[in-house]
Parts: C-alpha cells; sequence; structure tokens
C-alpha cells in the first residue's frame, strides 16, 4: 500500500508510517506511553477507520489526511477513552468530527484568484475608496513640516 504523506508535527515520525505494515505501526505507536490493549485495540481499528475516511471524502489522499488527523487526535487524548466504550466507534466518530470540523473551516474560507477579484471590483464599480495607511502618513509628513 502507498505510505501515507509526510507531514512536519509534533510527532513526525507517525506520519511516515504504512498504512498495511501493522508491524512498524506497532513501532511507532511504541513512542507514545499508551496501556498495551488500547495500543492492540486501537491496531485492530484502523482498517475499518481508513474505509471509513475514504466514504467520507471519496479521495484517497484526504482519506489519509483525515486517517492522519484522526488517530493522532484519538494518540493524544487516549486517556478519555472509557473501557467501557467500543474502540471500532470511538475513531470513527473522532473521523465524523474532524471531518465536519474541516468542511465548517473550508465553508468559511474562500481562495479567489487576484485576476478575478479585480474583474468582480471593476464589474461593480465604484471607487475602492482612500487608503487609510497613505492618509495616516500624510497627515504624518505634514505635522513634521509644520513643526
Amino acid at each position: 500500500m502507498k505510505a501515507c504523506k509526510r507531514v512536519a508535527g509534533r510527532r513526525s515520525g507517525w506520519f511516515s508510517i504504512h498504512w498495511g505494515n501493522h508491524r512498524r505501526t506497532a513501532a511507532v505507536l511504541s513512542q507514545w506511553t499508551l496501556p498495551p490493549a488500547f495500543r492492540r485495540q486501537l491496531l485492530d481499528a484502523m482498517p475499518r477507520l481508513r474505509r471509513y475516511t475514504r466514504s467520507l471524502v471519496f479521495d484517497a489522499g484526504q482519506a489519509d489526511d483525515l486517517t492522519q488527523s484522526t488517530l493522532e487526535r484519538a494518540l493524544t487524548h487516549w486517556h478519555q477513552f472509557g473501557q467501557q466504550r467500543n474502540m471500532l466507534v470511538w475513531p470513527l466518530s473522532i473521523a465524523h468530527n474532524a471531518h465536519l470540523d474541516t468542511f465548517r473551516r473550508d465553508g468559511r474560507t474562500t481562495a479567489t484568484d487576484p485576476a478575478e477579484l479585480q474583474r468582480e471590483m471593476d464589474r461593480l464599480g465604484g471607487d475602492a475608496g482612500p487608503d487609510i495607511g497613505l492618509q495616516i502618513d500624510l497627515l504624518a509628513a505634514l505635522r513634521r513640516l509644520r513643526g
């Protein structure tokens, strides 16, 4: 299988694992001080988690990023996992919430091409208004001339 996208992070070794290689994944997880039972359950939940993230985003690269984000959140907050909960459900709910966070964040931001923005401003017409920074600089220069 393909390797995960390398991303800089607090635990950069985590991001270079291969999804299909549980032995290497176990070695990476050993960097964290986790109970052995939790580590084993998380390893067993990874294939299902990856399938679930693929079904959420329909893109392999984005699914890998979402899976990485989910696993990082799970490892960071492992102490919040209750042993009475189902380990298969917990990472899936983290993935779902992470996906919604990304969806909301992307909905608030827009990327606009500068040329397209200029065309839109030209279409709307009107002056963009005085440059406040230029006015402040002009007033400061006039004060220096007077004083």
